[in-house]
């Protein structure tokens, strides 16, 4: 008898200690009874168009609203190669433009890609150079036919 009594009184000693234990979780993590923390330092993002760099700018027209482009740069040896980063829709009035960061301004050449629904080259611009210098747009157009 005087072990089943041990044995019990064990019992709920671990059942109270849980017990407490939860309530102190409880209690510590409402925002409450918490001290007063220092308000976190935010990072600033800086977004392309407010930082120094440039620009590179496809103009299609109205008509080519939504078509697929992608910019591609070509080799030593004359082949051409997609830059996948700058891959995307134009927008409603038919343009795109990406931003050229300042340490591949004047490198080139690279053109503008127009793709079909298949994702195959269907046009393309011009070659052309990035920019030279903070705040330039390079524009290049693609006749639609």
């Amino acid at each position: 008898m005087h072990e089943l009594n041990t044995k019990r009184g064990l019992f709920y000693l671990i059942i109270g200690l849980l017990l407490s234990s939860f309530l102190l979780l409880g209690f510590a993590s409402s925002e409450g009874d918490l001290p007063p923390r220092p308000t976190p330092i935010t990072k600033t993002v800086i977004s392309p168009s407010s930082s120094k760099g440039g620009f590179i700018e496809l103009n299609l027209g109205a008509a080519g609203a939504g078509r697929d482009t992608i910019v591609q740069w070509q080799n030593a040896q004359g082949e051409w190669f997609d830059v996948e980063t700058w891959f995307g829709q134009t927008e409603p009035d038919g343009s795109k433009m990406w931003w050229v960061a300042p340490e591949d301004f004047d490198t080139g050449p690279f053109r503008w890609v127009l793709l079909n629904d298949e994702g195959e080259a269907v046009s393309s611009s011009e070659p052309f150079e990035m920019p030279t210098r903070n705040g330039q747009s390079v524009v290049s157009t693609i006749e639609l036919e």
